[in-house]
This record gives C-alpha cells, structure tokens and sequence, in this order.
C-alpha cells in the first residue's frame, strides 16, 4: 500500500484513479502544497454543476477540470443497428435520456415508467 505522503513526495510520473471520495479529496488537498494536479472528469459534463466533492475541490482551488467523457454508453445509432440485426421481440430502454425517441430508431419499443413493473412474458406477445 502506497500512503499519501508517499504519493506527494513523488506526484510526478503517476495517474490515480479514483470516484470523487473524501479520501481522494484528502489526498489531493495534501498534495497541493507542492503541485497542482490535473482532474480528468470523465463523467457526463452536466454533473460537474451538481456539485460534489471533486467540482467542489476544483472551485475552491481554481482549478478546470479537463473534460473526457469515457461512458460505456452507446450512441442510439449503434443501438439501432444492434436492433436491426438481432431483430427482438421487445426492446425495453430503461437509464437513458429521450426514451419516447428509441420507437423513431427501432421497432418493438416497449417504455416503462420509472419503477414500473412488466412480465417479460407479456413483451413476448
């Protein structure tokens, strides 16, 4: 295990990777002193105006995040053409931003509500 002033004795030539917890933020406030780090936010952009401890950190500290999106999400065009050669029964979209829009894409587009319940059965026709 590697402590914290091991890291700030050495913060150049490593990348940490980590979620936006206290002890990152511990971290990096202990290794302000002598550097100033580079945060990558590879969220969706829109959540750094939710605040949180790393845009917090980042605003008391005049810092820009550099923004790299890295979501394993699909774009709905893929999605489509994932849809057009496995030819399903039943799409059901669920965590995802313009549901309503997945019956433009695809057919067999089931929306549910939030916490809505479905026999998969019943998609099945």
């Amino acid at each position: 295990m590697v402590s914290a002033g091991q890291l700030a004795a050495t913060l150049r030539g490593f990348v940490y990777l980590a979620r936006g917890s206290r002890a990152t933020v511990a971290l990096l406030r202990h290794a302000m002193p002598s550097a100033k780090p580079t945060i990558v936010w590879s969220l969706w952009s829109g959540y750094l105006g939710r605040g949180g401890l790393i845009p917090e950190f980042c605003a008391a500290h005049g810092m820009e995040p550099v923004l790299i999106h890295s979501s394993g999400h699909a774009h709905p065009k893929d999605l489509a053409r994932l849809a057009e050669r496995l030819r399903p029964k039943a799409v059901v979209p669920i965590h995802i931003e313009a549901a309503p829009r997945f019956g433009e894409l695809m057919p067999n587009v089931h929306l549910l509500e939030d916490g809505e319940a479905v026999e998969v059965a019943s998609l099945l026709g």
